[in-house]
């Protein structure tokens, strides 16, 4: 008697496990030939082109804007992390020209709070935000 309890409870644990197991349908991050970015843009407008994380990277900002310090810094990090030490950060505001840059720029009135404008191109990738909150998001 003892023994078929203990097989009817073991029969029993492995049902409720099977069904609770339901293979669950997963649905990619987005559709198939489109970039997979966290959070989920409005709009994405695809160009020809991809931009090479290389040498001599720059980002370029507003060095004097302290609303800009910080995702600039925390961007800069995680730059390091894939391309190694090859991330300087310089003043947008000079004349000087750089081959490969990511420019953080705050421009009040460009988008909704905490909103960002991403632009890749083969030389440039550009974040534009209404506050430092959407330099972060974009970063």
């Amino acid at each position: 008697m003892r023994r078929t309890f203990h097989r009817l409870l073991l029969i029993l644990t492995i049902s409720l496990l099977c069904l609770t197991c339901k293979k669950e349908e997963r649905q990619p991050a987005s559709a198939p030939g489109k970039p997979q970015l966290i959070p989920v843009p409005r709009k994405i407008l695809k160009r020809q082109g991809a931009v090479n994380l290389g040498r001599e990277f720059y980002l370029l900002t507003d060095v004097s804007d302290s609303a800009s310090a910080a995702p600039t810094n925390y961007l800069k990090k995680e730059l390091q992390k894939l391309v190694g030490d090859f991330v300087e950060v310089a003043d947008r505001f000079t004349n000087k020209k750089y081959r490969q840059t990511i420019s953080l720029l705050l421009e009040e009135e460009h988008s909704p709070e905490q909103g960002y404008e991403l632009t890749i191109t083969s030389s440039q990738i550009s974040i534009i935000a209404a506050d430092a909150a959407g330099l972060y998001h974009g970063s």
